[in-house]
């Protein structure tokens, strides 16, 4: 081990634990093995070999489910090429360089291979400029870019973003730490899960330069770092905090480490915070350990936890929070309590576990933010900055502007809708929701229409509209004629919502019917239409039922969950509705419980799994 302690300078004992983690993975992905781990045949350096076994080491299930080995190598070696080329290089720690520089993902986007198209577009505007000039001019680009919409809870990727030129904040910031990260500059996508003094939620970037980490508002840019509409508001939030794919050591205060994920707390870098410390004890006035503690804030008319942790040995819990009441909750073994925290009570909080059931009646009591606080005050910026800063922002919306008229006119619309037969109304609202992917799509249905007339079209409309944006035409193509082939006598309706429709929840939409209809023989496809339930066992079968990370429960797609048969309860359900309707077999999921169902005798039918169902 003595040659490789200074590999990214990590010491014989972290070393240690990477290739433990690493065969760990390598094990439970058997099923994937040729297709995760091939990469290590090749001619590696052992810069790379390390990079990428730190990657699968601490590899979410889906990613293992959903990519290839290929990705990860190009990203590892197009990182560490970034990191010689980059003039700020070597002056990056290699502790930052691996938790927030090296990783692949940000948030919950599907992965692609964009290190190298943010490069090129970012190494030679920002190569003379300083590192904390360097994420302004980063910011100015993801300002021309893409600009702020709101949207559903799936995230686009970076490479999406830019072709859709709108997205939210998560997708926003989940963009701008992409770019700083593809030109070797440590960045972190920073939230607030919930505000404190009114409703919704925030995303933004933190990112480091020469020894500090500062924060921006991501395709938001401002004249200078930490400077954000949302610094006000972050001075009354009850948490901000980051995740890191990764046993991350601090030094920030820890909210959650479990199973190589790590959330850190960053409310200290914004707002006055304080510890409170729980104390949870059974009936008999015994510890319980293993508790679980939920911090909640009333937010979008629901208590919504900004925290949960677990209570240790002498069942105590520790969160890190600002000044403002809290509901505080503690279940274990079916037993619970909670006590509304008011940001004047002391930082120490007795639960008893003494309640079984929900009491009945309505309780009144108001929940108090933080109060509002000063910021440090700003020395005002030169005019001639400003005006050049003014100047930039009119520059970046003109230049997103001009390629936002490069999208199909409604005439253009029109007249594919004459040349395929179609509405015109349906076509141009197609392409219009499509933007930056309608080229895609306008050949989808000129290609399509002539042999299966309204269907390539319906197929569109069954998408949700942010599906439109990063649906290629070979994912369409296999939805459609694989979806016709299994008609059978449904109503159009039906047939259209429950069939033909390949979304399921909020994971990526891939090619999977003739997956699935292959690896069935007819008589087994029979047996399932017939009997629904027989494929739920069949797939329960042989299914690990595996809790991954909190945020990227069911946002694993269809294909990759078969292909490893392993992950959480969510993508089993999703898996099960995307074979029954590869099959000719209505299915959904429940509109609010969110449970598997088929369609059977006219009425909807749960699929009932032991796992953990019906849920």
């Amino acid at each position: 081990m003595t040659s490789q302690t200074l590999v990214f300078s990590m010491d014989s004992q972290m070393l240690e634990r990477i290739e433990q983690k690493f065969r760990e993975k390598v094990v439970f992905a058997e099923g994937r093995k040729d297709k995760l781990f091939h990469v290590f045949g090749q001619e590696l350096t052992e810069e790379e070999t390390w990079a990428l076994k730190y990657l699968f080491a601490y590899m979410p299930v889906n990613d293992l489910a959903d990519y290839d080995g290929e990705l990860f190598l190009s990203h590892v070696r197009r990182t560490l090429d970034t990191r010689k080329r980059v003039p700020w290089g070597d002056r990056v720690p290699d502790h930052l360089f691996l938790h927030f520089v090296l990783p692949y993902r940000v948030n919950t986007e599907n992965i692609e291979d964009y290190r190298g198209i943010l490069y090129n577009e970012l190494a030679e505007r920002t190569a003379k400029l300083s590192m904390a000039d360097a994420i302004l001019e980063t910011n100015y680009w993801c300002h021309e870019k893409a600009t702020y919409i709101g949207s559903d809870l799936r995230t686009i990727s970076p490479l999406t973003l830019i072709r859709n030129a709108r997205g939210r904040c998560g997708e926003e910031s989940t963009l701008a730490v992409a770019a700083l990260r593809s030109i070797g500059i440590p960045a972190r996508q920073v939230y607030t899960p919930r505000w404190a003094h009114c409703d919704s939620n925030h995303a933004w970037v933190e990112a480091w330069a020469d020894g500090q980490w500062y924060y921006i508002g991501a395709c938001e840019p401002e004249a200078r770092l930490n400077q954000g509409w949302f610094s006000p508001p972050a001075r009354r939030a009850m948490l901000i905090n980051t995740r890191i794919f990764a046993d991350y050591p601090g030094p920030e205060d820890i909210t959650l480490n479990e199973k190589g994920f790590t959330e850190i707390n960053l409310l200290e870098n914004y707002a006055p915070a304080r510890t409170i410390r729980i104390q949870v004890r059974d009936v008999q006035g015994e510890p319980v350990a293993g508790a679980s503690v939920r911090f909640e804030l009333y937010n979008m008319a629901e208590f919504y936890p900004i925290a949960e942790i677990k209570t240790d040995e002498q069942g105590e819990a520790a969160f890190k929070t600002g000044y403002g009441d809290l509901l505080i909750r503690a279940v274990s073994g079916g037993r619970w309590n909670e006590t509304l925290f008011k940001a004047q009570d002391g930082e120490c909080v007795e639960l008893v576990l003494d309640s079984s059931e929900q009491p009945a009646g309505i309780v009144d009591f108001d929940m108090v933010p933080p109060p509002e606080g000063e910021g440090e005050a700003a020395i005002a910026l030169p005019e001639e900055k400003i005006r050049d800063h003014n100047r930039r922002l009119e520059e970046g919306a003109k230049t997103r502007s001009e390629y936002e008229r490069t999208f199909p006119s409604e005439e253009e619309a029109f007249a594919l809708a004459h040349k395929t037969e179609l509405s015109p109304e349906r076509v141009w609202d197609i392409l219009r929701k499509a933007r930056g992917n309608s080229r895609e799509v306008a050949a989808f249905l000129e290609g399509r229409s002539s042999e299966y007339g309204e269907w390539p079209l319906r197929l569109l409309e069954s998408l949700n509209e942010k599906d439109l944006i990063d649906t290629c035409r070979q994912t369409l193509d296999d939805h459609l004629i694989g979806a016709l082939s299994q008609r059978g006598q449904w109503a159009e309706e039906t047939f259209a919502k429950y069939i033909l429709c390949p979304r399921v929840s909020y994971e990526m939409v891939v090619p999977y019917r003739s997956l699935f209809q292959n690896a069935y023989s007819a008589g087994e496809a029979a047996a399932f239409r017939e009997e629904p339930s027989k494929l739920a066992r069949l797939l329960e079968q042989g299914y690990t039922h595996y809790e991954d990370l909190p945020n990227l429960k069911g946002k694993g797609n269809p294909a990759g969950t078969y292909s490893l048969m392993k992950g959480d309860l969510q993508s089993l359900d999703i898996l099960f509705v995307a074979v029954c309707r590869s099959l000719g077999i209505p299915a959904r999921l429940h509109p609010s419980e969110q449970k598997p169902q088929y369609l059977v005798d006219g009425g909807w039918e749960d699929a009932v799994f032991s796992l953990g169902s019906p849920r």
